[in-house]
């Protein structure tokens, strides 16, 4: 019997602490996560005491933004009410709106009571809830006393019509865009498609999540794709500060091979028969697959993945906006774990034009365009252009800082030809808009699966001379870059030019 009681008395002594480690844990040092879960009903209570910040494109349209039941009237027709209100609360109750439906929804992202926030609405929280660096929900919600506490309005460097452009571009696709002032690192876009009304998520959370393809994926920052022929703008930075003579003819037959350091491999063309005597220039303009290939393998596996390290790639792209996603935004990479020291002579050829293992997301290959655009300096990204407070006093403002310097000015001068020459007489010719110089890369990225059409993408930026906007959109199973990714940008960019002038 003693035994027995022993016994009981130290499972009651362990269970005991263990229960006690984990109230320390929850309490004390993993709070701020506990309260930050979706469905955690003392998180949301003490958020509806604070009354939370719009958020606004460039020009003032407002994307997201708080309103109360009798607002919601006189909006949408009909009283809409929050689906939780604090108990004893005597503040009003407000109700969170995102007036352009389903343009923004994966950047802005959603606000619901019953799966949580996602995107800016998320990343941002303290930022819209007017909370200080080390200021918590709770010591917030324990200050207010007689009047609720209003948060901040953040103006985004978004732009309603190049997004607008963007996601009518990718409607009824999957896939995704991006655009960039390259003097700034501003994004002007990013969409994903498909997308979906973050107003009717409580009540079609299964119709939306029905959609498939990864409708709730932002695919401009969280996926990664094979770059296809676009990766040769990386790889023409290779070969120009390897010294390559950029007027040298190379004749290209449609085949090549290419033995180097005991070993050999083959490379084709898309164009049967090849495109005859080209230069470095036309080589672009034509996306020889041949010319880049072999001009990478006499550079050296070195000089390539020095290229790549220039451009960003094994880097996380510091977009600091988004940077506490679930997801984490992921620069291009090559074999998925970073930039490796060598690559072996197949490798090094088929990387040269996008496709072994490398992989890059949409919003670093608009990042990668730009910095072409931008006499070879690549902006740090930035979504917010700045944060207003309660009282109309500017908490925040942007200001362009650069991140990396893959090219000089030359060697992007040169890129920059070539690309121009591609839209007068190669792969993007019949996406010329008169009256303005573009420039612009096309490509088509093998998926892996011979059943389904290569992926298409599109970078260009305009006007040549003097960019206002790089986008790069990526169409899944589109096959050309230029059939299917190429109008879109076209149409962004119209829509860019139209605001600057």
């Amino acid at each position: 019997m003693t035994r027995s009681i022993k016994r009981a008395a130290l499972g009651l002594t362990i269970c005991f602490s263990i229960l006690s480690l984990g109230l320390v844990y929850w309490q004390f040092i993993n709070s701020d996560e506990l309260l930050t879960k979706p469905g955690n009903l003392r998180a949301i209570y003490m958020e509806q005491e604070i009354w939370r910040g719009g958020i606004f494109d460039r020009n003032g349209e407002i994307l997201a933004k708080s309103y109360t039941p009798d607002e919601m009237l006189k909006l949408v027709g009909k009283k809409v009410m929050p689906a939780i209100r604090p108990p004893g609360s005597n503040y009003p109750l407000q109700v969170r709106y995102f007036p352009q439906g389903d343009l923004f929804a994966h950047v802005v992202g959603e606000y619901s009571f019953i799966y949580g926030k996602t995107g800016l609405e998320s990343s941002l929280n303290k930022t819209l809830l007017g909370l200080g660096p080390n200021e918590s929900i709770e010591s917030a919600a324990d200050q207010l006393i007689n009047e609720p506490r209003r948060g901040n309005d953040v103006v985004l460097t978004l732009d309603s019509k190049i997004q607008a452009a963007a996601v009518e571009g990718l409607a009824g696709k999957s896939g995704a865009a991006v655009a960039i002032n390259p003097k700034t690192g501003e994004i002007l876009a990013m969409a994903s498609a498909p997308t979906f009304d973050p107003n009717q998520l409580d009540t079609n959370y299964q119709a939306i999540n029905a959609i498939g393809q990864q409708v709730f994926v932002n695919k401009a920052i969280n996926a990664t794709f094979a770059p296809g022929s676009t990766m040769k703008l990386v790889t023409a930075g290779a070969l120009l500060r390897s010294g390559i003579d950029v007027n040298q003819v190379y004749n290209d037959t449609g085949h090549d091979r290419v033995k180097a350091n005991g070993e050999s491999r083959d490379v084709v063309d898309e164009l049967q028969g090849g495109y005859g005597n080209v230069d470095f220039y036309k080589a672009l303009a034509y996306s020889s697959n041949t010319y880049f290939a072999t001009r990478a393998a006499m550079a050296g596996s070195s000089q390539f993945l020095a290229a790549t390290r220039r451009f960003g790639f094994g880097q996380q792209i510091p977009l600091w906006e988004l940077e506490n996603q679930n997801n984490p935004i992921r620069a291009g990479l090559v074999n998925s774990t970073g930039v490796p020291s060598q690559l072996n002579l197949g490798a090094l050829m088929d990387s040269a034009y996008g496709q072994a293992q490398v992989q890059v997301t949409p919003l670093h290959m608009a990042m990668i365009g730009a910095a072409i655009a931008n006499n070879g300096q690549m902006m740090r990204p930035a979504l917010v252009e700045k944060v207003i407070g309660p009282n109309q006093q500017t908490v925040y403002r942007f200001q362009p800082e650069v991140w990396l310097n893959p090219l000089n000015p030359g060697e992007a001068q040169e890129i920059k030809q070539g690309m121009l020459d591609a839209v007068q007489y190669g792969t993007a010719s019949n996406l010329a808009i008169p009256g303005i110089s573009m420039a612009a890369k096309t490509g088509s990225a093998e998926t892996g699966d011979r059943n389904k059409p290569a992926n298409g993408w599109f970078v260009a930026f305009a006007p040549a001379d003097n960019p206002v906007i790089a986008v790069a959109v990526l169409v899944e199973g589109g096959g050309t870059g230029a059939g299917s990714a190429g109008p879109i940008a076209r149409n962004m960019i119209l829509a860019a030019v139209r605001e600057s002038r």
